[in-house]
């Protein structure tokens, strides 16, 4: 119990059990009370005290409080302080009591050690700060002192400074950079024995500084060479200066190097000892000013650590950045290595033909850098270092170097030939003097020597040979040839190796004679090609090709020109309903000026055709085609197309082909262009297929009486209602009659006919087909509900008989009435089986369409009888034409003025055979 509390004082240690306690049920102080405690006394002295439970069995709880037993004020407590035991901290007033209970967490109980520390001192209240002096590299530590209380000095290392009062500053140093001294602040308490006060001793820190490396801007970049290493910090670096995203984005700071190009590669990295953190490396050319990425990389080393290798140009200066991903920074080693570098001394020699002593000439190609032992392979085939050249003519020799590493390098020169033999006027076996620079004489091999040492010079007096020193000659030969015509708009433009010596080439392209509205004196280095571009049809380009070296530029090149083909979509090919034709857009031009249409059409090679509309609805695919389609169809001019629609892919990637449907208007041209995806060409087949469009429902009022019956024909759909209207209760027919009804009636074209409601009614729908006449109808078929028909709409399908008249009634079921679009579907009129041995023979019609007139080929029905029937796709016979004994293989059927534009079925039948083919009027 409180009242019995032991008494401890500053730094004992007592232990204690609490198993046979009792809970004593404190208020809560710090923690809450629940578990058996023991009680301790302690008189306050003005010191802290820490009460410590650490080090006993249980899971303990310790509270602290001051007063009396009576009346008792918490001042603090813990639960787990060290692991699940207890320690508090509370400063102590002098003459007043203090009471420590011990106890548990929950209801635990058990073994403890209770230890008091007092610390009998008051610490000074001090902070410190770092002023860096970068200039000199080094750095101090202000001391700001609050409150002195105890204290007395201030100590670094073996050096103390008296602590100033409250209020006061000290400043401790200069302290080199890359320092780290440790500050102390001592304290004294003359009521204690121990005159060091050392309880309230403490360190203030450990306080460093990191000043900006010397080159944590570009301006200071640190120069490094060849094959070198260079140890650095971005520690301290500012976040400053860096260039743009290269290769990989800069971290927050780094550090810049500047290097010299080799003209070949150079491997930077700080995959090296010494690099302890997370690197990037950024490689740029130009200036500080104008940095021009060259190339970069975060993890290209092992591990966390970077490495790149970029191709230098010789004597260009490269910016080397090393920083580090996002934020951090570290210690580094920066390598750079040198490959191999393989170099021949002169770009071009001049030998001459004709006189030996200078027919030939040493090529040497000196290395650097290279990995011993190397290895040599020049484009003769030859293998050492130095080669001996003896051209017949202008020759290009090219060497690679392979080092032991496995790095390739390579150079090339040109040794331009001078031909300076005396061929002529008798003057075999001499040699080509000009003697005194105005004259040119043929002398003996014998006497050049002398010749030479008097300051003449081989060969020509004037400009005519061609040498190292010399502009190039002008005697490329330009393809597309000159005068060409029918080129494709997507021609590369390709020339011939020039005479001379040869540092590169600049074309000019235009469509004017000396124009460069296409290239405008482009240089395209050592290249024979250029691509100018989609050109233009049917347009005449006009070229020059101008070789040049340093010397200067070649003179009085000639102009050649070409013309383009003609534009492909005013030459496409015709094709109608029912044609598959065949082709390739391999080697095709494409068509920049062709503008969206459903798709992109202008990025491959394509085909056009040409449609003439029928009326139909009309189907244009590439089904069979090899490669990934596209198809566009426009209306107009080729030069001011409209689109229609176009088409990709039908379902990619499991079917690349396109497919395009359209309704037609009749007597119209479309254009239907075929080409390929992004830059795909190959084979092609495109199909067109032509179906009737439906036709819009019309209205026609069907009758309550079936004498009165309105007449319906094939393919048109009506439009009725049976609101207001009786049932005139005709005979059960597949249906029961209990509803309102109307009626219509068919002639029967023969062959299969399907009456439908089906999803056109606003009410549940029944149909009734009677045939006979309406004072004794016959049941033909009937339907409530078609299959797959929605609100109970209806649908029946039955045979006819040509000539026959049908009636159809629409009434509903139960007693529903409503509104109704009836449509007829007539399968075409069946067609009389062939007679004989059941092999048709072939007959034919042109033009179809047609606009009237119809030339009908009988070449293979001569000397027989055939007549010729006109029908609407009903099967109505509409005109009949008897021909006998035919004698001229085409007759010229003129079609009767009365047929409208539309689709018919031209029947022919002789005593072989009976066929039918569809033909299409478009007056």
């Amino acid at each position: 119990l409180c009242a019995d509390a032991l008494t401890i004082n500053c730094d004992d240690t007592v232990t204690g059990s609490t198993a046979e306690a009792t809970t004593d049920n404190q208020a809560f102080c710090g923690t809450s009370n629940t578990a058996p405690g023991v009680w301790y006394k302690f008189a306050g002295d003005g010191s802290e005290v820490t009460a410590s439970l650490c080090g006993s069995s249980y899971d303990t709880k310790i509270s602290v409080y001051r007063g009396s037993c009576g009346s008792l004020v918490c001042e603090g407590g813990n639960d787990d302080s060290c692991g699940l035991q207890s320690e508090v901290t509370f400063d102590t007033e002098t003459n007043n009591d203090y009471y420590i209970l011990v106890h548990g967490f929950g209801s635990s109980s058990g073994d403890y050690t209770l230890n008091l520390t007092c610390i009998d001192c008051v610490a000074a209240v001090v902070t410190g700060e770092v002023e860096e002096d970068c200039a000199n590299d080094q750095f101090f530590i202000n001391v700001n002192v609050a409150e002195r209380n105890d204290g007395t000095s201030i100590n670094y290392g073996i050096e103390s400074v008296e602590m100033p009062p409250d209020g006061g500053f000290v400043q401790l140093g200069p302290f080199p950079v890359g320092a780290s001294p440790t500050v102390v602040i001592s304290h004294d308490n003359s009521e204690d024995p121990d005159p060091l006060g050392s309880a309230c001793n403490y360190e203030l820190g450990t306080f460093s500084a990191a000043c900006p490396p010397p080159n944590d801007q570009c301006p200071q970049a640190i120069d490094v060479g060849c094959n070198s290493e260079v140890s650095g910090t971005t520690i301290g670096a500012n976040d400053a200066g860096e260039g743009g995203f290269c290769g990989t984005s800069p971290g927050d700071s780094g550090v810049w190097y500047t290097f010299t190009g080799t003209g070949g590669n150079v491997r930077v990295s700080t995959d090296n000892p010494g690099t302890d953190y997370d690197t990037k490396l950024n490689v740029y050319s130009g200036s500080c000013e104008a940095l021009a990425c060259v190339g970069g990389n975060d993890d290209g080393g092992t591990g966390l650590t970077s490495e790149l290798t970029f191709a230098s140009v010789e004597g260009e200066t490269y910016y080397i950045y090393v920083n580090g991903f996002t934020s951090n920074t570290g210690n580094f080693v920066l390598s750079v290595d040198c490959q191999l570098i393989a170099d021949i001394a002169e770009d071009c020699t001049t030998v001459y033909t004709g006189y030996a002593p200078t027919a030939c000439t040493d090529i040497t190609v000196d290395t650097q850098f290279g990995v011993e032992p190397l290895s040599y392979l020049w484009n003769t085939g030859e293998t050492t270092a130095t080669i001996t050249a003896c051209p017949s003519q202008t020759t290009t020799y090219s060497v690679v170097v392979t080092d032991a590493a496995g790095n390739e390098a390579g150079d090339q020169t040109t040794v331009v030939v001078v031909d300076v033999n005396c061929d002529t006027n008798g003057n075999e076996n001499k040699v080509e003097v000009c003697h005194k620079g105005t004259k040119v004489i043929c002398v003996s091999a014998s006497a050049v020597q002398a010749h030479l040492d008097h300051g003449d010079s081989l060969g020509a007096c004037d400009d005519s040979d061609l040498t190292c020193d010399t502009a190039p000659g002008c005697d490329s030969i330009i393809t597309p040839a000159d005068g060409a015509i029918d080129v494709a708009t997507g021609v590369e433009i390709t020339w011939t190796t020039a005479s001379g010596y040869i540092e590169g080439y600049t074309i000019s392209v235009g469509t004017s004679s000396g124009g460069t509205d296409v290239a405008d004196n482009v240089d395209v280095g050592l290249d024979q090609t250029y691509d100018p571009g989609t050109l233009e049809f049917d347009t005449t380009y006009y070229v020059t090709v101008t070789a040049y070296n340093s010397n200067g530029s070649a003179t009085g090149c000639e102009e050649s020109s070409f013309t383009t083909e003609l534009d492909p979509c005013t030459t496409a090919a015709a094709i109608a309903c029912g044609d598959s034709v065949s082709g390739s857009t391999v080697g095709l031009s494409s068509n920049s000026d062709v503008g969206f249409c459903g798709t992109t059409l202008t990025t491959a090679p394509g085909a056009w055709y040409e449609f003439v509309g029928t009326g139909d609805i009309i189907n244009v695919n590439t089904a069979g085609s090899s490669f990934d389609t596209k198809l566009g169809v426009f209306t107009g001019d080729c030069d001011a197309l409209v689109c229609v629609d176009g088409d990709d892919d039908v379902n990619f990637p499991s079917d690349p082909t396109s497919e395009v449907e359209f309704e037609s208007v009749a007597g119209t041209v479309y254009k239907i262009y075929v080409t390929g995806f992004s830059a795909n060409a190959g084979d092609y087949n495109l199909n067109v297929n032509c179906v009737d469009p439906p036709n819009e429902p019309i209205d026609l009022q069907g009758s309550n009486d079936c004498a009165d019956a309105p007449q319906v024909t094939c393919g048109q759909p009506v439009n009725g209602t049976t609101v207001t209207f009786d049932d005139s209760n005709p005979i059960d027919c597949g249906t029961v009659n209990t509803a309102p009804g109307v009626w219509y009636k068919l002639d029967g074209p023969g062959g299969n006919v399907t009456v439908s409601t089906c999803n056109n009614a606003n009410f549940d729908t029944k149909l009734s087909i009677y045939s006979g006449d309406c004072a004794s109808l016959t049941c033909v078929a009937g339907n409530d509900d078609g299959i797959g028909c929605s609100g109970f709409s209806s649908e029946v399908s039955f045979n006819t008989s040509a000539g026959t008249t049908y009636y159809i009634y629409v009434h509903g079921f139960g007693s529903a009435s409503g509104d109704f679009t009836l449509s007829v579907t007539c399968d075409a009129a069946p067609i009389a089986n062939p007679i004989g041995n059941g092999e048709t023979i072939s007959w034919g019609m042109s033009p179809n369409p047609s606009i009237g007139v119809v030339n009908v080929d009988l070449k293979n029905f001569l000397n027989t009888d055939v007549t010729i029937d006109v029908l609407d796709f009903t099967g109505k016979v509409l005109s009949t034409l008897r021909l006998e004994d035919i004698q001229n293989p085409r007759y010229r059927m003129q079609l009767s003025e009365t047929l409208t534009n539309g689709m018919y079925m031209v029947r022919l039948s002789s005593d072989l055979q009976s066929s039918a083919k569809r033909l299409i009027l478009n007056r």
